[in-house]
């Protein structure tokens, strides 16, 4: 408990144990507050899949991720977090799918993971000079690029999801409200505040959702 004793805002150190049923509810928070499923339905959109296709190509990126994080945790890095799909080469799956269909985009995806799979492990070799190469300026700059090519895709969501715009701002301010009503809770260091602040995602994603 050596990190909880210098920094008096964790809820649990580094190195420490959580039980098994923490560990499900924070894990299942994790899932549910990752953004796995938005890369998969910004491809079928640009694709114009059906409905089963779209189902589809969501379950084999969860599967995928799933597979991804299991070798990331037991046999890499060792990090306690998800892996998930990048939203760097949505353009180029894009134009690939739309000229080819979805099989070429599978078909793309495999050969290029295996190449990225072997290069990885001598490559890290290079990291200090790939660091100099490429300061966290140039790395930050090429997110903020690839968030604001997708801003056309969260508007357009906005106006076609289900009911008017005005009856979405009012479930997002919602959810957003409750998320910050028990993050301020959760400042408090023991008993309510702090299960209000390792749940306080999953509470206000229901209440949203209700």
């Amino acid at each position: 408990m050596e990190h909880n004793s210098q920094n008096p805002n964790l809820v649990v150190g580094v190195n420490d144990k959580i039980s098994v049923g923490k560990s499900l509810l924070l894990g299942f928070q994790h899932v549910l507050a990752m953004d796995l499923y938005i890369a998969p339905i910004i491809i079928a959109g640009l694709l114009a899949l059906n409905t089963m296709d779209t189902t589809y190509f969501i379950q084999m990126c969860f599967l995928a991720a799933g597979i991804a994080t299991l070798i990331q945790t037991i046999g890499g890095l060792k990090l306690p977090v998800v892996q998930g799909p990048s939203y760097v080469p949505i353009g180029a799956l894009a134009a690939i799918g739309g000229k080819l269909g979805l099989g070429a985009v599978f078909g793309s995806l495999i050969p290029g993971a295996l190449l990225i799979a072997v290069l990885g492990y001598p490559l890290k070799v290079f990291a200090k000079t790939v660091r100099k190469i490429i300061p966290p300026l140039v790395g930050g700059t090429v997110i903020v690029i690839v968030g604001i090519s997708l801003m056309p895709s969260a508007f357009n969501s906005i106006y076609t999801a289900p009911g008017n715009v005005g009856h979405n701002v009012i479930v997002a301010a919602v959810s957003a409200g409750v998320l910050l009503v028990f993050m301020l809770l959760g400042r408090k260091k023991s008993g309510y505040g702090t299960f209000f602040r390792l749940v306080s995602v999953i509470l206000a994603i229901v209440i949203g959702t209700i």
